[in-house]
């Protein structure tokens, strides 16, 4: 007999037809230091009754009524895997031990020889024990490898991990999209991760095996702010920051690696795009310097216009002198804009009534443009004013003009027209956002090449 601090309480199912039997099973546990709560079933239907109510422990013989043995055991291990099964009998076969214990048994004793039963029991609970800190830690692990993929994928940074050959043992969603992958895991990845797709931006040489990872693993040592030029299978290119650091095992050997890939092609972008806001601001300086000088050389033809206009007798005189002035105060109005431009300001804008816009323009043309270019104007009656910016307007229209005499070198008909316009919500010429209602339609048509 063992003697305990404290008696042990087990729950036991015993399997067995002779009572007799079942109590010295019971009796032994005592000796052993158990205080067992226990009891008998010899019918199938009682045994899964019992199993139902999960015992600590199972003593089967090798058949009652209705149910061997073996069938006792897969029973249990079908509804309650874990819970340690005993075969407690009497030796008919020497091969039913080793079938017994293939089959999943935890031990084979004979009932007229049950002194070992107590240390076969305390092991087989320990055995339990052991199993379920096992399957608890592999759970808690499982949960974390969740929660930290969850994680991962969350990050705007591609994130992958390799082995020492350079097999891909993990990757995230970031990875899988930036590298035109499916992200489904369950995907064979193998070296879907090709090196010779990352190459450096400055056209440094490739290191160890063409991979700043690979690198990581063989120096041993990580490789920070790489800029790569990545080039997907499909023959796209984004460029990229690397981060890679090799991955050690419990004895601090090398056993892979980790790289982290952020995608900087938009960065790129917007740095380019501000280089060129940059450049803009400096021509924008640079116009309102020539504009400062375009205004002192017209001021003199707009003070001198008006002087003039008093010695002129001849009307056709006064006519190139009015033209002239006209364009003089265009081209103060232009001053204005680019000034406007370069200190970042709106244009002013206000009621304007285009017919007088299209008579100066057509006065231009008249007066300008070579004899065999044939102007034809075609006013409506009736055109509201607009809202605009008189100089803008008038530079289009006369780019637009310049345009036309230019595809008509041998001449031909420019015709400048005005009308309004009533457009509907349904009108396809209505610009998507703008409002339906009454426009005002300007158009310039040539008969050049175009």
């Amino acid at each position: 007999m063992i003697d305990h601090e404290s008696p042990r309480l087990l729950r036991a199912l015993l399997l067995e037809t002779d009572l007799a039997a079942a109590r010295r099973i019971v009796d032994q546990l005592r000796r052993h230091g158990f205080l067992t709560e226990w009891r008998r079933v010899d019918r199938p239907a009682l045994f899964a009754e019992g199993l139902a109510s999960l015992p600590d422990i199972v003593f089967a013989d090798r058949a009652v009524p209705g149910l061997t043995g073996l069938e006792a055991l897969g029973l249990l291990q079908e509804r309650a895997p874990g819970i340690p099964f005993f075969f407690v009998t009497d030796l008919v076969d020497e091969e039913e031990p080793i079938a017994a214990l293939r089959a999943g048994a935890d031990d084979y004793l004979f009932k007229d020889r049950l002194s070992r039963l107590g240390p076969a029991v305390d092991h087989a609970l320990a055995n339990r024990r052991l199993r379920d800190e096992h399957r608890r830690s592999a759970e808690a692990l499982r949960e974390h490898e969740s929660q930290l993929s969850l994680i991962l994928d969350l990050l705007p940074a591609a994130t992958y991990t390799c082995d020492r050959d350079g097999v891909v043992t993990y990757f995230n969603r970031q990875a899988a999209e930036l590298m035109g992958r499916s992200p489904n895991r369950n995907d064979p990845v193998d070296r879907f991760f090709n090196p010779q797709w990352f190459l450096p931006r400055d056209g440094e040489e490739l290191p160890v095996e063409g991979c700043w990872l690979a690198k990581a693993v063989h120096d041993d040592r990580p490789q920070i702010g790489r800029e790569l030029v990545i080039t997907r299978p499909d023959g796209s290119r984004r460029d990229a920051l690397a981060h890679a650091a090799p991955l050690h095992d419990a004895a601090g050997a090398v056993s892979g690696g980790v790289n982290v890939v952020v995608d900087i092609s938009e960065r790129l972008r917007l740095e380019e795009q501000f280089l060129r806001v940059q450049r803009l601001e400096n021509l924008g300086m640079l116009a309102a310097g020539v504009a400062h000088d375009l205004n002192n050389i017209l001021a003199p033809v707009l003070m001198c216009a008006p002087m003039l206009r008093e010695r002129l007798k001849d009307g056709a005189d006064r006519r190139l002198l009015d033209a002239v002035e006209r364009s003089a105060e265009r081209g103060d109005g232009l001053v204005k804009q680019i000034l406007g431009f370069a200190r970042g300001s709106g244009s002013e804008t206000c009621p304007l009534q285009l017919k007088h816009l299209v008579r100066d323009i057509a006065c231009v043309v008249t007066e300008t443009f070579p004899k065999a270019i044939r102007l034809e104007t075609v006013l409506a009656r009736e055109v509201p004013p607009v809202n605009a910016n008189a100089t803008q307007i008038h530079q289009v229209l006369l780019n637009l003009c310049v345009n036309a005499r230019d595809a008509m070198p041998s001449g031909g008909t420019l015709r400048l027209r005005l009308a309004a316009e009533q457009l509907d919500p349904e009108d396809p010429r209505l610009e998507p956002g703008a409002r339906s209602g009454e426009y005002v339609q300007i158009e310039v048509i040539d008969s050049g090449v175009g």
